[in-house]
């Protein structure tokens, strides 16, 4: 009896895996765009996603998901959108371990590259194949690449097989790898070299405002007559039930002598917004875009009433 109820468990657990995979597949954008795009999304992204109704809410979500991430709103191409088809195409041609399926990004070295970008240093050599046990299994040698990122403090060593199929496997993740993933994701921007000053900032959302603070160390300012100025962009996209209610733009400038920013933390300012007097879930996804630097981050929030 006891084997049958497990049985039952396991089937349910895998019948219910399929339908979520079957529904997934039912996307007409799943393979050209959710597919890939899901690395570098953020976890309400995909939640909205996911639960958006109809065709033409994902083409708004698609079209949107570029928009937001694009560093020059004001010209025809998208760059970021165009350096992620680069990375794609790289990592099909160079990390293509599944032959004939062309799914390169789809390995561990290319779910990396998609992410965060070509290493700062990228070394190739050999390692003896060691077995669990740690003692050595075989006189072959094995494939080692090892990555650097300079900016994330990261060092990554990626092992070919034992069998000889040309499949890479990162040895021993580091703990700060998650780390690096999802700031990367929040920072939206996929530039083959991200500036260091990038900032984070708090996003706050009460009763009739969106309050936000942004560490003064992180902002770049400019010297105009004598006075410190700041600029920036703040976008702020809202969805209710996962369906997109409001969009906010807004250009916030900021005038400080030197002597206030000593006494400075924090830039703080309000964006109005009136929250609709009803039950259910709203996310918040702000972007600002610091135009003196160029950096642009982002705060996602989920709030239920």
């Amino acid at each position: 009896m006891k084997r049958l109820t497990l049985f039952i468990i396991i089937s349910l657990l895998v019948l219910n895996g399929f339908a979520k995979d079957t529904k997934d597949r039912e996307d007409p954008f799943y393979k050209s765009f959710y597919e890939v795009t899901r690395l570098i999304m953020s976890k309400d992204e995909i939640q909205i996603y996911k639960h958006l109704p109809d065709i033409e809410s994902k083409k708004e979500f698609i079209e949107e998901f570029w928009k937001k991430r694009d560093p020059t709103p004001g010209t025809e191409e998208n760059e970021m959108r165009t350096e992620y088809a680069q990375r794609i195409a790289y990592a099909n041609r160079w990390f293509n371990e599944r032959r004939g399926k062309g799914r390169g990004w789809d390995t561990e070295r290319g779910r990396i590259l998609l992410q965060l970008g070509v290493p700062d240093q990228r070394e190739f050599g050999e390692a003896a194949n060691v077995g669990r046990s740690g003692r050595l299994a075989s006189t072959m040698r094995l494939g080692v690449e090892r990555w650097i990122y300079y900016q994330h403090r990261l060092y990554l060593q990626f092992t070919g097989d034992r069998n000889g199929f040309g499949v890479y496997k990162m040895s021993r993740p580091p703990a700060q790898l998650r780390q690096a993933l999802d700031e990367a994701k929040l920072r939206m921007d996929l530039g083959k070299k991200p500036k260091k000053n990038y900032f984070k900032f708090d996003a706050d959302f009460k009763p009739g405002s969106i309050n936000i603070k942004i560490p003064v160390k992180r902002i770049n300012f400019e010297e105009k007559s004598g006075m410190m100025n700041a600029r920036f962009r703040v976008n702020v996209f809202i969805y209710y039930n996962y369906r997109k209610i409001a969009e906010i733009s807004e250009t916030k400038t900021f005038e400080k002598s030197q002597e206030e920013l000593l006494d400075l933390k924090e830039l703080d300012f309000t964006i109005p917004f009136e929250l609709e007097d009803n039950k259910g879930t709203y996310f918040f996804d702000t972007i600002i875009t610091d135009e003196l630097g160029g950096s642009k981050y982002r705060s996602t929030k989920k709030i239920k009433f």
